[in-house]
């Protein structure tokens, strides 16, 4: 009597749902990991450590706290003297360079390159030239971000919105994600129940949703290309400078034990 078996045509059924939610669950996971290295990136270059910083002190107290068995619970140090030395924010900012000299800029007029003086005029009126620092200095040390170009109406400059932390949309011909086709960010606006709203762009339109993806509002794109462009480190590299921030936590570490031995002439109690 032959014998069939229903797992291979199940398998055959399954498999792409499989690996599909798998694809789905890894590129979440790898998001994540990405969001909380461009978080702690940030926080290290601007300061924001320690809570009388703005920060939560959570880079350092899991290094000083001890696990109290009786208690169940963790004990906190009386004085932490917790200290933050900004390493992070002098190296990038060293490490970031701004030509003195503008480079040549020229438009393709007619099949030939013309110089574009008033397109460089118009870049230092509205700003470019200072805004550029800052840019290099987020590219230095996120890797890659995103620059919105838009046109201010009532003064006819162009202005530029630096964003640091966004989702990037590709075309499905796209097979290495090279040309983004749209963009999601956090804005600072607020919905009804003060959740933050997230703006998304593509060549055709703009959209404010809220926390769970519903649209608010949509509009027509009035510039009919992506406002955006995408400057990235030269080596090619979009993996935020986690482990600059990462030897500057060991620094506090150090710093913060040096600084609680010599508040004590033994190990617990205060001089």
């Amino acid at each position: 009597m032959a014998v069939y078996s229903l797992l291979p045509n199940l398998f055959e059924t399954l498999a792409p749902k499989i690996i599909g939610e798998s694809v789905r669950r890894a590129e979440l996971a790898t998001e994540k990991l990405m969001l909380d290295r461009k978080r702690m990136c940030l926080d290290y270059y601007y300061g924001e450590v320690l809570a009388d910083d703005g920060g939560e002190d959570s880079y350092l107290r899991n290094y000083f706290r001890r696990w109290n068995a009786n208690l169940n619970s963790w004990d906190e140090p009386a004085y932490p003297g917790y200290e933050h030395v900004p390493v992070t924010k002098l190296m990038i900012d060293n490490k970031a360079r701004v030509y003195s000299c503008q480079p040549e800029r020229k438009v393709v007029k007619s099949g030939k390159p013309e110089d574009a003086s008033e397109y460089t005029t118009l870049l230092k009126k509205s700003g470019w030239f200072s805004k550029v620092k800052t840019v290099e200095r987020m590219v230095q040390l996120l890797s890659r971000i995103a620059v919105g170009v838009f046109v201010d109406d009532r003064t006819k400059r162009l202005y530029f919105d630096v964003v640091k932390e966004f989702y990037e949309y590709f075309s499905v011909d796209d097979e290495f994600q090279q040309t983004p086709v749209g963009i999601l960010y956090p804005t600072a606006l607020r919905g009804k129940n003060n959740e933050p709203l997230w703006a998304y762009w593509d060549a055709v339109e703009k959209r404010i949703l809220d926390g769970s993806g519903i649209t608010q509002t949509i509009e027509p794109n009035p510039f009919g290309v992506l406002p955006f462009f995408f400057p990235q480190r030269e080596d090619g590299c979009t993996n935020p400078r986690s482990e600059l921030a990462i030897a500057n936590q060991g620094i506090n570490v150090g710093m913060t034990a040096l600084n609680q031995f010599l508040q004590r002439p033994g190990f617990t109690q205060l001089i």
